[in-house]
């Protein structure tokens, strides 16, 4: 074993253990992490998948110690995704993710706690009142995209939260075709394949399908506006309509989730790079 490989070995180290004691044994992580709660008090739901997310880590473990063994399969797992057909392909990726998706609604309670509560009653303010107010009071707490999103289903189907969940389903399959999109774009088909294969199936995409939260909205309308306003490897140039509808999708993340505010700072910063190389070429 030469230094260099010290870090690699190291680190794939502590992922296999973290995710086998959340395995073998799961009570000494809720006994270290519980004191972390302000009120002390977490529920069943959050501590399945954190344990869910922590058992994941046993694999990314096992590549950075042992990378021969996942060398093969990943390269078959590569030529099979390059032998599907485009369509087939996202077709195939989908499903998977529309399934898995709709396996973690089935199985998960649906539980209005803590900022998902306010979402709801939030919506529930606009859809009957017409008002963004909390606790009968106007808030400019939480970012309205989310919640007038859900008003607009309270109003059409009645006070029914489990059709934020369903509209999560949709969210989570956009996230992945949006994915392959913009992957393929900048780095080619079998980065993106990939990309899209990964955000289909893991835990933590899987997981934030049953919470009524903005997540789900604000990737995919954050991957929409990335979309529309980065420009290709080929052409290199955006038209004013793609620009000027990212700017408005980009508009509604914000609204949706503050981060969305950093988004442009990005974008500054890459375009300045693709001129400076267009220019030098």
């Amino acid at each position: 074993m030469t230094i260099s490989n010290v870090p690699r070995i190291g680190l794939g180290i502590l992922l296999a253990l973290c995710g086998a004691v959340a395995t073998v044994s799961f009570e000494v992580w809720q006994s270290a992490l519980a004191g972390y709660r302000p009120d002390g008090v977490v529920t069943d739901y959050s501590w399945l998948a954190l344990r869910i997310m922590l058992m994941a880590l046993i694999a990314p473990g096992i590549v950075l110690l042992k990378p021969a063994v996942v060398n093969g399969p990943i390269s078959r797992v590569g030529l099979r995704l390059q032998q599907l057909r485009a369509k087939e392909f996202l077709a195939y990726t989908l499903v998977t993710a529309v399934v898995l998706r709709v396996i973690v609604v089935l199985f998960m309670p649906l539980r209005l706690l803590t900022d998902f509560a306010a979402y709801d009653e939030l919506a529930m303010s606009l859809a009957t009142q017409g008002e963004y107010a909390f606790s009968s009071l106007p808030t400019a707490y939480f970012p309205p995209g989310w919640p007038f999103f859900l008003s607009l289903i309270y109003r059409l189907f009645g006070h029914h939260p489990q059709l934020g969940i369903i509209a999560n389903i949709g969210f989570g399959a956009a996230t992945v075709a949006l994915t392959w999109v913009l992957v393929r774009r900048i780095w080619g088909e079998l980065p993106a394949r990939w990309g899209a294969v990964i955000v289909a199936v893991i835990p933590c995409e899987l997981l934030f399908t049953n919470i009524l939260g903005s997540e789900g909205l604000f990737t995919a309308l954050l991957l929409l506006a990335l979309v529309l306003l980065l420009p290709s490897q080929e052409s290199g140039d955006l038209s004013f309509t793609r620009t000027l509808s990212g700017g408005v999708v980009l508009g509604l993340a914000t609204l949706t989730r503050s981060l969305g505010f950093f988004l442009p700072i990005v974008l500054i910063v890459v375009y300045i790079i693709r001129f400076g190389a267009s220019r030098r070429t």
